[in-house]
């Protein structure tokens, strides 16, 4: 990773109420040159469409000697306590509110009040997945749900499994399946977490036998691990791409027709597949685009990569397609395109997965050159 992507890690972590005490130091140092604080400046105006001047080195020394990284991680709370120590009471637009832009740009929904798109309800996505037990059995997970059973417990938010230290032999799979406009958390029994991203399925063990390599199969979607080390392997099966690891962080990105992506966080990991193998360091990104194809590596952009999991979609350059597709997933709705070259349409832009849809596309609307239509949870798109 870049010495300037690492620091726009470490500023995006900043405003995120993300960032340790270790990483908010470096930040500070790093920035008391003249020519970083440029490029800490212009990338904040840039991505948060803001006032710099709330940014400043005593603001960075009283977040860190109040502690706020040890609080929840609520985007909410940040504002009162943070801003006790900031040059202004200035409320950062991405934290708050959608803004896209399209060659530079900008169109923020504080400052542009007007909506283009009638309101048009549609339900946003929330805390839901079916669990498949082992003799077919299905239990609905969703908010107000409580499930027991076993080594197994759900209050409608997550799923916990305890360890199970008798297991000599015989392992026993479940199923998590995450619909369309969904989204869950689920803790194995060997401790690994797993964050499990609209219209994603995990197989996995109830119990993992004590010394044997723990496998687990992401079969589509996208799910963020956190491996618990234990001193067994970890592999993770998706489609034709096998991951090694023994105790890290990564987000793999499998949905049908749009390849295999893994961005590692933390650590280390050895991705196989039929035709070629490779490591992976932090900062990096794998793809497979299709079965045969060899393993491309790339750098990643980490927030950007993991935004959803940490409640946020994060857009920088993608095509007005991939969006809407993510959109689509989240809010469980239908795209039509009446013209097929607005999918080309390059965007950039930070939203809250909160955010009702038609605050979202309006948002984009707002840049020119795209219009959509909203009607029994259809999007059209002229």
């Amino acid at each position: 990773m870049s010495d300037k992507s690492k620091y726009e890690s470490l500023i995006f972590k900043f405003l995120t109420h993300d960032i340790s005490d270790e990483e908010s130091i470096q930040l500070e140092t790093w920035a008391k040159k003249k020519k970083n604080s440029k490029i800490i400046e212009d990338y904040i105006k840039l991505n948060y469409l803001t006032n710099y001047s709330i940014y400043t080195f005593d603001a960075l020394k009283a977040y860190r000697k109040a502690s706020l990284h040890t609080e929840p991680k609520s985007i909410k709370r940040i504002a009162p306590r943070f801003f006790r120590y900031a040059a202004a009471a200035i409320l950062v637009v991405a934290l708050t509110t959608s803004y896209f832009f399209r060659d530079q740009f900008f169109v923020s929904q504080m400052q542009t009040n007007t909506s283009l798109i009638k309101n048009i309800p549609v339900e946003i996505g929330a805390n839901k997945a079916t669990l498949t037990l082992e003799d077919g059995t299905r239990v609905t997970l969703e908010k107000g749900q409580k499930y027991v059973s076993n080594n197994l417990k759900s209050n409608g938010k997550e799923i916990i499994y305890s360890p199970n230290p008798n297991v000599k032999s015989k392992i026993i799979y479940n199923y998590l399946t995450i619909p369309r406009g969904g989204q869950y958390f689920v803790k194995l029994a060997d401790g690994t977490q797993v964050w499990l991203n609209s219209e994603s399925q995990l197989k996995y063990p109830v119990s993992f036998i004590k010394g044997e390599t723990r496998k687990v199969e992401l079969i589509y979607g996208e799910a963020y691990f956190d491996v618990y080390h234990n001193g067994a392997a970890f592999k993770v099966q998706t489609g034709v791409q096998e991951i090694a690891v023994l105790g890290t962080e990564f987000n793999i990105k499998a949905y049908q027709g749009e390849g295999i992506y893994t961005t590692l966080v933390k650590g280390k990991v050895a991705i196989s597949n039929q035709v070629s193998n490779t490591i992976l360091h932090p900062g990096m990104q794998s793809k497979i685009e299709n079965e045969n194809d060899k393993i491309v590596l790339s750098n990643a952009n980490i927030p950007y990569e993991i935004a959803w999991k940490n409640g946020f979609f994060r857009f920088k350059n993608k095509p007005l397609s991939e969006i809407v597709n993510t959109l689509a997933r989240w809010y469980n709705v239908t795209v039509i395109y009446k013209n097929e070259e607005k999918k080309e349409l390059i965007y950039s832009g930070s939203l809250k997965r909160t955010n009702s849809i038609t605050t979202l596309l309006d948002a984009i609307q707002k840049t020119g050159n795209v219009e959509f239509v909203i009607t029994n949870n259809t999007i059209t798109i002229k």
